[in-house]
């Protein structure tokens, strides 16, 4: 019973770990542009793990955005699709 309790910390720590590690792979990089993403004004990448959620993101992480950043990513196919406010999602041209 000893020995269980002095390894009980090293499980907590390995399971943690192994959690972490499994929603860090679930994560999808953003760009974030002000107003219009074709006019390539890139604030900088952040990671979500909602991509609907990746213009409010975009705004609550950089503060030059005021609240009209747009949020970019890259699919499965290499197409950058964008995110705005509302959620609507169109292709970067």
């Amino acid at each position: 019973m000893k020995k269980i309790k002095y390894l009980f910390p090293f499980m907590l720590i390995f399971i943690v770990l192994l959690i972490t590690s499994a929603h860090a792979a679930d994560s999808i990089t953003v760009s974030c542009y002000v107003d219009n993403p074709s006019d390539n004004i890139e604030m900088g990448d952040i990671e979500v793990f909602n991509i609907d959620e990746a213009a409010n993101a975009c705004n609550n992480t950089f503060d030059d955005c005021e609240g009209n950043c747009t949020g970019c990513y890259i699919n499965s196919e290499s197409i950058e699709i964008c995110v705005d406010m509302t959620g609507n999602k169109f292709n970067k041209e």
